[in-house]
């Protein structure tokens, strides 16, 4: 009986700690809660909607902070105000598989910016250290349903034509991936663009497409 018990309460804190961890996957912030996807919500009223307002100094510091997939007001020392919406997908889970790996893609009328990194967790006896690696990646390609557009930067920063702009501004939800070439990984990494983000590039280059679209 003792042995059935034990068993028992074994099988309980396994269940408890899956079900607070999650298992490992590949996801979109929009599909899943994670500590990737944790932030804060301080919003402001702008163009007759709610778009948080942000002040960022080093991206460094704060691009796994961002809110994901909807429309952001982007305040910069040196580029100033402007509009943009950052979209992740990760996999993995550094609590229950000891890592996890993240693409963010942050979507602007200045660019696309892809950022990448990898966790890696490793425990002794008393305690427990964890290994970041940063990616660079200077390829990436966007493809809307069937239209595939190819970037080539520096250091994860991309630049976007008018055209480009055009086509991200009219994308119907839901069809919308990117491949990204890592450097150091000897390959690619295919991810899906969140719905919520396809929708907030109607805000973010719509009045881009609109005055592509008057001249």
């Amino acid at each position: 009986m003792k042995f059935l018990y034990k068993s028992f309460g074994c099988l309980a804190i396994a269940a408890s700690v899956i079900l607070l961890t999650g298992i490992p996957v590949q996801a979109n912030c929009e599909d899943r809660a994670s500590a990737f996807c944790e932030t804060d919500d301080t919003k402001e009223t702008f163009n007759d909607g709610e778009i948080e307002r942000l002040e960022i100094n080093d991206w460094r510091d704060s691009v796994f902070d961002l809110p994901w997939s909807r429309p952001l007001l982007i305040v910069h020392p040196f580029d100033g105000e402007y509009l943009a919406v950052a979209d992740n997908n990760f996999s993995g889970n550094l609590a229950w598989s000891n890592w996890d790996e993240s693409v963010i893609s942050i979507w602007s009328e200045k660019g696309v910016r892809i950022v990448a990194r990898r966790r890696e967790k490793r425990c002794g006896v008393f305690s427990c250290r964890t290994n970041v690696i940063w990616y660079e990646t200077n390829a990436l390609d966007v493809k809307i349903g069937d239209t595939v557009f190819s970037l080539e930067g520096v250091n994860g920063n991309f630049t976007l034509d008018d055209e480009q702009k055009q086509i991200l501004a009219s994308a119907p939800a839901g069809e919308a991936i990117i491949r990204v070439s890592i450097e150091g990984r000897g390959g690619e990494v295919i991810n899906d663009i969140g719905e919520g983000t396809v929708e907030a590039w109607r805000t973010v280059f719509g009045q881009s497409a609109n005055n592509a679209t008057s001249e």
